[in-house]
């Protein structure tokens, strides 16, 4: 699946239960999302390890 196709389908996704639940509780869901990828990654060591890599190793 090409990077426009997964767009337009998180996009369709997006919209959805943005019609069906309103703005809050979209919100709420994807902020629950993004933790459970952020937990999801840090329990994958390699990409925790990646990722406290990249963060300890900024040129900032």
């Amino acid at each position: 699946m090409s990077k426009t196709m997964m767009g337009l389908v998180m996009g369709a996704i997006a919209g959805l239960i943005l019609v069906t639940l309103g703005f809050w509780k979209m919100l709420a869901v994807a902020l629950f999302a993004l933790i459970g990828f952020a937990i999801a990654k840090f329990v994958d060591f390699s990409g925790a390890k990646s990722w406290l890599g990249e963060v300890l190793n900024r040129d900032s």
